[in-house]
């Protein structure tokens, strides 16, 4: 079934919905920046780079929400308009029912959002990786020195004097 242009408020509802998706790929794409010099915080172990990292994606992520809202809102817009009883769940039940000039485009957007999805899936767990080795490796370093400490002479005597106690051991490991 295919929508005709009885309704005029139709084309405006579409373009709006249009430019919203437009909006949530460029809010996408700011994501995976963010997502980009996350990693690379990581991967330097800056703790402030990563915390700087991380507020930033947190604040892209509530633009990202809002944005979320707005292209709901748009779509119930353009059922209203159609005059549709069911809810588009997908795009593609939408470019089923739109008029053949708006879903080309409408498939380019879809297309788009779907490869930046992926894009920011991947770093997502790409980043999730190297903060769980980044925790391993800082426990097993803990451990290291728990161990090191338990089986080291103290450092100093009972009487104060220093034990001259060699630290090199510790300090010498190789990754």
């Amino acid at each position: 079934m295919t929508a005709t242009a009885i309704n005029p408020n139709i084309d405006n509802v579409v373009r709006k919905l249009i430019k919203v998706l437009l909006e949530e790929i460029t809010a996408y794409n700011h994501l995976l920046e963010s997502l980009n010099n996350k990693q690379q915080a990581i991967m330097s172990g800056e703790i402030e780079l990563i915390n700087n990292a991380v507020e930033d994606e947190q604040r892209i992520l509530h633009i990202t929400k809002q944005i979320d809202m707005q292209r709901k809102y748009a779509l119930n817009d353009v059922q209203i308009e159609m005059d549709q009883d069911s809810d588009f769940q997908t795009l593609d039940q939408l470019i089923e029912l739109v008029e053949y000039r708006y879903r080309d485009r409408l498939m380019e957007i879809k297309e788009s959002l779907q490869n930046i999805i992926k894009k920011v899936t991947v770093l997502n767990d790409q980043n999730k990786v190297l903060l769980e080795h980044s925790i391993d490796f800082v426990k097993g370093m803990v451990k290291e020195f728990l161990h090191f400490a338990e089986e080291s002479k103290s450092t100093y005597t009972p009487t104060g004097k220093n034990n001259e106690v060699d630290f090199r051991n510790l300090l010498d490991r190789r990754i």
